[in-house]
């Protein structure tokens, strides 16, 4: 089973945790996603694009080094997107982002991915939410469908998913396997804040709908059954919340790609974001 992960958004995290310790990672929602998906051992190919610079000689090095192919356009005219990482004391991040080179993306270049090797497509929204690239990211998720490809959607960040519109993205969504909204994402997309409402009501536009609650846990739906929840996993206090969502998003589609039941995918998702935010940065250790 070969699974495409696509984020063209912040490729290099560039963190200060709480002692001040400044870092350099490479991050991206999906790559993160990509890197726990190739360790729990799925191959993985990453699509992305870079500029002439370090920053992608290190992200492109960061994802061989955790077992993700990477598939990467080089710009001449752009920088690697960068996006600065803020950790408080209960590891609680903020993050300030700089789309660079993945502003270019363009359908002409979607239109030169061959799709027929993979199995499965999954997009972080990022891309989706940023004007230039709205239509880029709608064009991949239509060839993903057309070529039989199941498809799963990460909304990726309430903000700018807020100023994006909900009836907009789920427009340009439109018909997916999965969609991972987080509490607040789901807020803004179903306008209720209760997880079982929001579920229902995204289901018209996902075979499977799956809501990340953080340390509580997820709850999830699929059509024509009922909503169930997983508690999280009981760890030690949260060093680094980055990733965590991508981390659960890679464990629930491993499961959810080996025909689990749902429960257990959702256990599955729990078990990584619970590894993941003993880590600093949104990846696991590499390979």
């Amino acid at each position: 089973m070969i699974d495409v992960t696509v984020e063209l958004h912040e490729q290099l995290r560039i963190g200060s945790d709480t002692r001040g310790v400044v870092t350099s990672q490479g991050g991206g929602s999906a790559g993160n996603t990509a890197a726990w998906l190739a360790k729990v051992g799925r191959d993985v190919t990453f699509l992305g694009r870079v500029g002439e610079d370090g920053g992608a000689h290190e992200f492109r090095e960061s994802l061989s080094a955790m077992g993700v192919k990477p598939s990467l356009v080089v710009d001449s005219t752009r920088a690697t997107g960068v996006c600065v990482c803020l950790i408080d004391d209960s590891g609680e991040r903020s993050m300030i982002p700089s789309a660079g080179a993945n502003a270019g993306w363009s359908v002409s270049e979607v239109e030169q991915v061959n799709l027929s090797d993979f199995d499965h497509l999954h997009v972080s929204a990022y891309p989706m939410l940023r004007e230039e690239t709205t239509a880029t990211t709608r064009a991949l998720i239509e060839a993903a469908r057309a070529g039989g490809l199941s498809v799963s959607v990460d909304p990726a960040s309430f903000g700018p998913l807020g100023d994006f519109g909900a009836p907009r993205f789920l427009n340009a969504v439109g018909q997916v396997d999965v969609l991972l909204p987080d509490t607040r994402e789901m807020q803004v997309l179903a306008n209720t804040h209760d997880a079982r409402a929001g579920i229902e009501f995204l289901l018209k536009f996902a075979r499977v709908v799956v809501v990340k609650q953080g340390a509580k846990g997820a709850a999830a739906g699929v059509r024509g059954g009922s909503v169930i929840e997983a508690p999280g996993e009981e760890h030690r206090a949260a060093r680094d919340t980055t990733g965590a969502g991508d981390a659960f998003a890679a464990g629930f589609l491993n499961a959810w790609l080996n025909n689990f039941e749902l429960l257990q995918c959702l256990r599955a998702g729990n078990q990584l974001a619970a590894d993941a935010v003993q880590l600093i940065g949104g990846r696991p250790a590499s390979k």
